[in-house]
């Protein structure tokens, strides 16, 4: 595939093909393209999941804080697979950086705590498996997968996936 121009991911932006809009948003974003960035925070509220968590991304490569965590939680928990594995992998782009984000939201609710449980394991690293280990809470189905996620990571050999 050849390399698209600043011009052409621009103009990508208004495609009405949404594979093609968050493509576009993801490159601009990984390109350090400044002046998309307007555009760009409209993209990451974007009633198109795949498209808005693309755009939250890019403004986040940017170097703007436009993440929805409740938006990706949504994503995450999608019904759609496309949705699920954009989530997936942004979430695993966004890494340590979510986990601030994360630890007020937990013990809320257990229902809160569960995702954010599972958005820890996807953060993956030290700090996320740190956190994760700090939860108190007497939920037990909250407590079951805690210790599940606990053991795996313990069981992974390095360059296995989580």
């Amino acid at each position: 595939m050849c390399a698209e121009s600043t011009a052409e991911l621009l103009e990508l932006l208004e495609s009405e093909n949404r594979h093609a809009r968050a493509v576009a948003a993801i490159k601009l974003g990984q390109g350090k393209v400044a002046e998309a960035l307007p555009r760009l925070r409209k993209l990451a509220d974007d009633k198109d999941d795949i498209i808005a968590l693309a755009g939250m991304y890019a403004c986040w490569k940017l170097g703007e804080d436009r993440v929805s965590i409740e938006r990706v939680i949504t994503a995450v928990s999608s019904e759609d697979e496309e949705v699920v594995q954009q989530a997936v992998q942004t979430v695993t782009a966004f890494g340590d950086f979510l986990i601030p984000k994360l630890v007020p939201l937990i013990n809320q609710s257990p229902e809160l705590t569960t995702d954010i449980v599972n958005l820890l394991e996807l953060v993956g690293g030290p700090g996320a498996l740190d956190v994760i280990k700090s939860i108190n809470t007497d939920d037990p189905e909250v407590v079951e997968l805690i210790n599940e996620i606990i053991h795996d990571w313990d069981h992974d050999t390095p360059g296995e996936l989580n």
